[in-house]
């Protein structure tokens, strides 16, 4: 195959510093792009097609383009496979998480970045996304379609053709998200299911996940609040399908996602307040 000059570099890195040979500084040189795919037969030659056009090479930087198909029916796989350039790894009824999290294992790049193949958004604000990572800003960003939406409200009815009951659970289920995340984890993020967003592969590997489906989100943004990551938010441009064309997020999804931020709070504080009883019970006994 070809020479992966990014993973020799990893691994020199890796053996000096295990072995002490010298202080070497990780580097960021391999953007690896997840795609997760389940029938999108209508939009992934298009979506594949800009990506593979896409290159970060101002930014010194090479990438890798990642399809993880959760069981398609339709002629996806065919089209995926198509592209040689392109890894495609086949799950068979696989969840949004499971496909996120079967990418990150297969991924070799130091930066990782979550891009849909529903072509709601546009190849050209990955640079932006990927930016702030490679300044050691912060090592997770989130593509926000809401910072400059103008009129939220008349985007969502388009999507549901101006049904009513659909229009306020999607509305307001997304603003309870960022209300749930402020109140019990201080950081109010604007666009909580964007499925858009980079992280640095390192901090990944330093957590456990559980989640496996749309609720992977939820937990990917709690974990690395827990682990003291700061989240940063930038404008993406967004072209919303409509629900006939293929859109998938569901009610169930959004209540899983509920139930999602609410047990990582209280189930590892009742974890840590126990820990401190034990503790404390052991000073008393000694």
């Amino acid at each position: 195959g070809k020479h992966a000059s990014s993973v020799v570099s990893d691994e020199i890195i890796r053996i000096a510093q295990e072995k002490s040979l010298a202080k070497l500084e990780n580097t960021h040189h391999l953007v690896s792009i997840i795609v997760p795919c389940l029938n999108e037969e209508r939009t992934l030659e298009k979506v594949l097609t800009a990506l593979s056009r896409k290159n970060f090479l101002e930014h010194n930087l090479e990438k890798e383009v990642i399809v993880v198909d959760g069981g398609s029916t339709d002629r996806s796989l065919d089209i995926a496979a198509k592209f040689e350039d392109v890894k495609l790894i086949r799950l068979k009824g696989s969840g949004r998480g499971q496909a996120y999290k079967a990418g990150i294992k297969a991924a070799k790049g130091n930066i990782i970045t979550f891009f849909p193949s529903d072509d709601e958004y546009t190849t050209s604000d990955l640079d932006r996304i990927i930016l702030p990572i490679l300044n050691g800003e912060t090592q997770f960003v989130v593509g926000s379609r809401s910072i400059k939406c103008t009129n939220i409200s008349n985007r969502i009815m388009t999507v549901y053709h101006g049904k009513r009951i659909p229009y306020l659970i999607s509305k307001y289920g997304g603003s309870l998200l960022s209300i749930m995340m402020l109140v019990l984890y201080e950081r109010y993020i604007t666009d909580t299911l964007s499925s858009v967003k980079a992280f640095s592969k390192k901090s990944f590997n330093e957590m456990s996940f559980n989640a496996r489906g749309v609720d992977f989100d939820l937990e990917l943004l709690v974990r690395f609040i827990k682990s003291g990551h700061y989240i940063h938010e930038v404008s993406v441009e967004f072209s919303p399908r409509l629900k006939n064309h293929g859109k998938k997020i569901t009610i169930s999804d959004g209540i899983l996602s509920i139930l999602t931020i609410l047990k990582l709070a209280f189930f590892s504080r009742r974890k840590r307040v126990h820990g401190i009883n034990q503790i404390k019970q052991g000073y008393d006994l000694n």
